[in-house]
């Protein structure tokens, strides 16, 4: 979950729907220098932990409605679990990205587009496939929490 958008995203996410209609799980994985410059999605852990989650959350509670959301290298992992989960991503409820390295990928597998979002601020250079970190790659936990908050709300009513 991290320390700067997971939380914040979370707390804008329990004020729109309510803080006992949201449970959030942080998934671990090792963030590290080697995924930053390939954009890897399948190095290190965090994909396979990320679907375990998820696929125990869609056997276990069906109805409920995933979100998943990554930040960085934590958006690696979103866009590998949705690439692992193949027909079963059409379940998830919504997709979030903040400071995405595979930004110009453009595919969400099974995931419709309309339920997928991609936060990548002005000058943050990661979005462009650069490992370059700027102050606007640093930005998101301020700028666009509340609006990703905002927008899922239009996708999960």
């Amino acid at each position: 979950m991290g320390f700067t958008v997971g939380p914040s995203l979370a707390r804008q996410l329990r004020s729109t729907y309510g803080a006992t209609n949201v449970a959030v799980q942080g998934v671990d994985y090792s963030a590290g220098f080697l995924g930053a410059i390939t954009g890897a999605m399948g190095v290190g852990d965090g994909v396979p932990n990320m679907v375990k989650h998820t696929k125990t959350i869609m056997e276990k509670c069906p109805t409920t409605k995933i979100i998943l959301s990554g930040y960085s290298q934590g958006a690696e992992q979103v866009h590998g679990t949705c690439r692992k989960l193949g027909a079963d991503a059409i379940k998830l409820g919504a997709a979030i990205t903040f400071g995405d390295p595979l930004n110009l990928m453009g595919s969400w597998y099974a995931l419709p587009k309309a339920r997928a979002k991609i936060y990548c601020a002005t000058g943050d250079f990661v979005c462009d496939s650069m490992f370059i970190i700027t102050p606007s790659h640093l930005s998101y936990t301020v700028t666009d929490t509340s609006a990703a908050a905002k927008w899922v709300k239009t996708v999960i009513p």
